[in-house]
C-alpha cells in the first residue's frame, strides 16, 4: 500500500472506531460485516423507540437518543445509569453510504443494516 494511502487511513480511522462524542455517556457500539452488508450494533437500553435518531453522513453512522431522567412516579436516589440526551458517531467501512440502510429496535439493541456496493465498494472489494 502507497505510504499516502496509509496515512489517509489512519488519518480518516478505520472501520468501527468512535468519533469524538458531542455529548452524553458513552454508548458501546460495533461494525460487524455480516457477508452482504455491514451492521452496526448499538446498545441503548432502557431508550424508547421515538426518541432514537439516526442520521448518516460522510461515512458516518450517528445515533442519537434520549432516556428519561426518572422513572415515572419515582425519585432518584443512588445512579449509575446514563440518563438524559446521548450521541454515538461510527465510521462506516469505505464504500458503504446510507442508501438502503434498514433498522431494527429490540431488547435495547439498535441494529442499522448498510448493505455493500454488489460492485465491489466496502472493505476488501477494491
Amino acid at each position: 500500500m502507497p505510504r499516502h494511502d496509509e496515512n489517509e487511513r489512519r488519518r480518516r480511522g478505520a472501520p468501527g472506531d468512535a468519533l469524538p462524542r458531542r455529548q452524553g455517556p458513552d454508548i458501546p457500539a460495533d461494525v460487524v460485516d455480516v457477508g452482504a452488508a455491514y451492521e452496526v450494533l448499538v446498545d441503548l437500553p432502557g431508550v424508547l423507540r421515538p426518541s432514537i435518531r439516526v442520521d448518516v453522513e460522510d461515512g458516518v453512522a450517528t445515533v442519537s437518543a434520549e432516556r428519561p431522567l426518572h422513572e415515572p412516579n419515582s425519585r432518584g436516589a443512588v445512579g449509575s445509569r446514563w440518563r438524559g440526551k446521548a450521541r454515538r458517531a461510527v465510521r462506516l467501512p469505505d464504500g458503504v453510504s446510507g442508501l438502503g440502510m434498514t433498522s431494527s429496535y429490540l431488547d435495547g439493541l439498535l441494529r442499522l443494516r448498510f448493505p455493500k456496493d454488489p460492485r465491489g465498494g466496502g472493505a476488501g472489494g477494491r
